[in-house]
């Protein structure tokens, strides 16, 4: 039993201190997925997009952390739906939570959805709209207290024939239900969008931001964490050039982050303190197109588009320090792509790993989707990239911070019952000539999931053999399984520990379980 326990260990010990490399691409001929959003879940990676070619639907693409893939899923929500966009997904326990719109008729709504990572079961999917507005939501947060906060916009008639006005909004939610907790729309007298939000868990209150259309600014919103949604500090930031458009909040200790970009193709970065009243000067630096962000650490890492040319550009990487200090940028793509096509840039970590992942796509001649994972070290070295000189431009300036108000108003909440379809891709393993692609491949392919009463296993083989050993080696379980997922029950046996063992196709993966 000693040499069991031994190799649980040194597996795990394996996980935590290599890095896998690769570098694929999915190609899906005849659809055409617009943007990207990612997760990490219990070792698998979700990435999910909008289907701009099938009326009602989106898809999730599924693989394991070497990029094999295990499946994608469509979910289609119905022809008599138009469109359906995804903007942002969450993950927490065995849920996925995505957010985006919905439309139906001549407006959209704001759109929720709930599924377990099986990509089989939808809990629920939900929408919020203002009856006459073109509702969306762009951000989600899984807030200390198992609430979901969902931010976004609306666009709404105003007293003027043919025009409108952009108002944020933001929804809380019960995660477990999507019952809503508030719904509150936060009005000036400008056009203003919401695109990000994030928790200070500390202080117990949620920052939100978004830019101010047809201005070279943003604005930012200090909200209660509690079931009210409060405004404490409300501020307009303008600044001298360059709009700003925020993608992304992350609070760092006593400081508080604004990282987007402008119309140019620049990357911004802002610094306040937690009131949001002290401003550091933004920062601007040019030819990098910003797409999304995670920190892990105490440092960050940005992923997004190197644009030399403005007519063609590279899915790109950036690691910055803790204070968005720039530290390495690198070039991941083969060849370069038309600006254009790409539609989504995403960053995900798994112990020592980054993956960077991206979708590009065109209508003609024939319709295509390419997503590519590139899975790099915490240096950023992959299979093919080189070094991109980050160029620091201009320095910002800012010109006004200024309060405004927030009136509230209500929505309409409507449910949804979609289904799911299967997708097929083509995989091809890119800049494998090396043979760095196969350096530290130890990871775990198989997702075992232990209760009380029984043992869930996620298999992305057709056929594998489940084993099960008490303490003393015995062996008191054994079966050939050809199901994706498979149970074991526990129910008959005694309290202690066991060893699960799984073999497939060569492959063995062992864990320790615990019956109370």
């Amino acid at each position: 039993m000693k040499k069991i326990i031994t190799l649980i260990f040194s597996l795990y010990l394996a996980i935590d201190s290599s890095a896998q490399i690769f570098h694929k691409k999915y190609a899906y001929s005849g659809e055409i997925m617009q943007g990207v959003t990612s997760v990490v879940n219990n070792n698998r990676i979700y990435n999910a997009s909008s289907s701009t070619m099938l009326q009602g639907m989106f898809t999730i693409q599924k693989t394991d952390l070497a990029g094999n893939l295990i499946m994608t899923r469509s979910i289609f929500y119905g022809t008599s739906v138009p469109t359906v966009k995804i903007n942002k997904m969450i993950t927490n326990g065995n849920r996925l939570y995505i957010v985006g719109s919905i439309q139906q008729s001549s407006q959209s709504d704001a759109l929720v959805l709930a599924l377990d990572t099986n990509l089989t079961t939808i809990y629920y999917t939900k929408s919020y709209g203002t009856n006459t507005g073109m509702d969306v939501f762009h951000d989600v947060l899984l807030a200390s207290n198992n609430d979901l906060v969902m931010v976004g916009n609306s666009t709404v008639p105003t007293g003027t024939v043919s025009l409108t006005k952009a108002v944020p909004f933001v929804v809380r939610a019960a995660a477990s239900t999507g019952t809503v907790v508030y719904q509150k729309i936060y009005e000036d007298a400008n056009n203003k969008y919401l695109y990000s939000v994030t928790e200070d868990v500390t202080n117990n209150t949620l920052f939100a931001a978004g830019n101010i259309q047809g201005t070279n600014g943003t604005h930012i919103m200090k909200l209660t964490n509690d079931n009210l949604g409060n405004v404490l500090t409300a501020k307009n930031m303008i600044f001298s050039a360059n709009t700003m458009s925020v993608k992304k909040l992350q609070v760092a200790g006593n400081k508080l982050f604004l990282i987007g970009g402008d119309v140019n193709n620049n990357l911004l970065t802002v610094e306040t303190d937690l009131s949001v009243n002290t401003l550091v000067m933004p920062k601007l630096y040019s030819n990098f197109k910003y797409h999304d962000l995670i920190k892990v650490n105490k440092t960050n890492y940005i992923a997004g588009l190197t644009v030399p040319t403005g007519t063609f550009s590279y899915l790109a990487a950036l690691r910055m320090d803790s204070l968005f200090v720039p530290q390495i940028t690198t070039n991941y793509s083969l060849v370069p792509v038309p600006s254009t096509s790409w539609s989504g840039v995403n960053v995900v970590n798994k112990s020592n790993t980054m993956y960077w992942i991206a979708t590009e796509g065109w209508t003609a001649p024939n319709p295509y989707t390419n997503r590519y994972i590139v899975a790099s070290d915490l240096a950023l070295n992959a299979t093919c990239n080189g070094a991109y000189p980050l160029t620091p431009a201009n320095i910002v300036n800012t010109m006004v911070m200024a309060t405004f108000t927030t009136p509230v108003s209500s929505f309409t909440v409507v449910n949804h019952n979609p289904f799911t379809n299967a997708m097929t891709p083509t995989i091809t393993t890119l800049c494998s000539t090396t043979g760095i692609e196969n350096v530290n491949e130890i990871f775990e392919k198989f997702v075992i999931k232990n209760s009380s009463e029984k043992v869930v296993i996620e298999s992305p083989y057709n056929e594998y053999v489940i084993q099960l050993f008490d303490i003393t080696g015995k062996l008191v379980f054994a079966k050939k399984s050809d199901a994706s997922t498979d149970e074991i029950s526990l129910e008959n046996l005694s309290s202690g520990i066991y060893v699960v063992k799984l073999n497939a196709d060569g492959y063995e993966q062992r864990q320790k379980l615990i019956k109370q």
